[in-house]
């Protein structure tokens, strides 16, 4: 084996490394969109907050006047039974987690995937995505996208749980996710 073969092994390890900093890398920024992404809670929607009032007025009223037991709550003022006499006027039934779920990652193009599952914990979005990454290689353009009608107003402020968005939160720790990175990849070589 000559000088030539060991330098090109060099390089190759070292390729392998770089592309590996890059996948993990993305994986961490993607990781941070994903749990900073709202998941859809009907208490807090401004349609409910009458219903919500009227809840917490129950139940403080149910606790503070219980003539019977003085500062205990009064028998039928669970949350369960107070939700029953107090349902929520709209987003009865929904499950959230839609948006979570439709992080889409695309190497050279636009991924315009939708997904119709719900998934709160976001993992379904993350194992897409290391999919697409493990056949990245050095140059390629990566594309992140969340194809929702409402993705662009939860990133500039439409929700109270992500008031500053996902996106850029995330690229804003792009320094600390790739330095993390290459330290852990260097400490395994």
């Amino acid at each position: 084996m000559g000088f030539a073969d060991d330098l090109q092994r060099v390089c190759l390890v070292q390729i392998e490394r770089s592309r590996e900093i890059v996948r993990r890398t993305l994986l961490e920024i993607l990781s941070d969109c994903v749990d900073g992404s709202p998941v859809g809670n009907p208490d807090l929607w401004k349609a409910n907050q009458g219903v919500i009032s009227s809840r917490e007025a129950y139940r403080e009223e149910a606790f503070t006047y219980n003539a019977a037991n003085p500062g205990k709550r009064r028998k039928g003022t669970s949350r369960q039974v107070v939700n029953k006499k107090f349902p929520l006027a709209v987003g009865k039934g929904y499950t959230g987690g839609r948006f979570k779920n439709n992080w889409q990652v695309g190497i050279g193009f636009i991924n315009a995937a939708v997904e119709e599952t719900p998934d709160a914990s976001g993992s379904g979005s993350l194992k897409r995505a290391a999919t697409v990454f493990d056949g990245l290689k050095l140059g390629m353009v990566i594309y992140v996208s969340n194809n929702l009608p409402y993705a662009k107003r939860l990133e500039y402020g439409w929700s109270k749980q992500a008031p500053s968005g996902m996106v850029r939160l995330s690229l804003q720790n792009t320094g600390q996710a790739l330095k993390k990175t290459a330290d852990a990849v260097r400490g395994e070589a």
